[in-house]
């Protein structure tokens, strides 16, 4: 599960690959939340947020003004982050605040170095 900042998640996720059981779903502002069920190692979520960050960090035109915007995700694994929704979700969001720190536009995973 993670966090990304994004305006438009019908154009954040065109062109990443989510499985049927994946959910995406929008938290509020400019945050949500991607659940992908039954990942069988850190290196899938990797992958998806890789293709995340190539999605939302295209130029974006509006109003015939092209745009940047600039994206930061962070990743929490369950059971080895947490133990229910709740706080695996506070694992996701520490991490990505984490991720606004190291510059934007990057991932990071949750971990002790990154707990609050």
């Amino acid at each position: 599960m993670f966090a990304i900042a994004r305006s438009d998640p019908e154009i954040a996720f065109a062109d990443v690959t989510l499985r049927a059981s994946d959910v995406v779903s929008r938290l509020g502002g400019d945050e949500f939340v991607v659940m992908l069920q039954e990942v069988v190692d850190a290196e899938e979520a990797v992958e998806v947020a890789r293709k995340s960050l190539l999605a939302i960090t295209g130029p974006i035109v509006i109003a015939r003004q092209q745009c940047h915007v600039t994206g930061s995700i962070g990743i929490s694994i369950y059971p080895a982050d947490a133990a229910d929704e709740p706080s695996l979700m506070k694992s996701a969001d520490t991490a990505m605040y984490f991720a606004k720190q190291e510059g934007r536009n990057n991932y990071q995973f949750y971990s002790g170095t990154t707990r609050q």
